[in-house]
């Protein structure tokens, strides 16, 4: 490791303090949060950076240890950050400026898990509302399945009325049968000595047939 580089860890040893530690004679390791006090915290990593020979002409090998509470989508935007600050600062010292970049990013996702899950079930929820209002868009397609479906219902309710209607007696039959309870009751009636009275059906006979012929038509 050549002279310029023990003095860019001497620095950095000196900024991050308990936060910094050497690995090995290649390679260190800094504890990066958002709040160092240690409160609040909801993000978190450790960057460890291997210089090679090439450094600082060439980016240092370096990986993501101890992550706290970021996501697989998010270490590699994390990712992309290292490498576009290092390329910034290719042919000096970078490993501070890489620092500070991830700590900036760490600042601004240091949120707490509980608010993101509360905030994404109201996301979803606003989601199915907007669906609910939306409702499904009208195109030829959707009109003929809506209108297959709606035919089939037509004919169902069609062909259960049709059955209703045939189960239930015609108006003759409802009147011969009241026609034979009548005949009954004058019956029971000249038994108890009553007078009989005679009585014409023909006329009412005519008369419901006549109804019920208006009715049906």
């Amino acid at each position: 490791m050549n002279e310029e580089i023990e003095m860019e860890l001497e620095a950095l040893e000196s900024i991050y303090g308990d936060d910094y530690s050497k690995i090995n004679q290649d390679t260190i390791q800094i504890h990066l949060i958002p709040n160092p006090d240690g409160t609040d915290n909801f993000v978190g990593l450790d960057l460890e950076i291997t210089f090679s020979e090439e450094y600082p002409n060439k980016l240092p090998l370096y990986s993501f240890q101890e992550v706290e509470n970021i996501s697989e989508e998010q270490m590699d935007q994390l990712s992309q950050l290292v490498k576009e600050t290092g390329e910034e600062s290719l042919g000096s010292p970078m490993i501070y400026n890489i620092a500070a970049a991830i700590k900036l990013w760490l600042d601004d996702h240091n949120i707490d898990p509980e608010v993101i899950r509360k905030q994404e079930i109201f996301n979803e929820e606003e989601r199915k509302q907007k669906k609910r209002q939306d409702g499904t868009p009208v195109n030829t397609q959707t009109f003929l399945a809506w209108r297959d479906k709606f035919y089939l219902k037509y004919l169902a309710d069609e062909r259960k009325e049709e059955e209703e209607r045939k189960r239930k007696p015609t108006g003759r039959q409802l009147f011969e049968a009241n026609a034979e309870l009548a005949t009954s009751d004058a019956s029971f009636f000249e038994e108890e000595g009553g007078e009989t009275v005679e009585v014409d059906w023909s006329v009412f006979s005519n008369e419901i047939d006549d109804e019920l012929e208006e009715d049906e038509s």
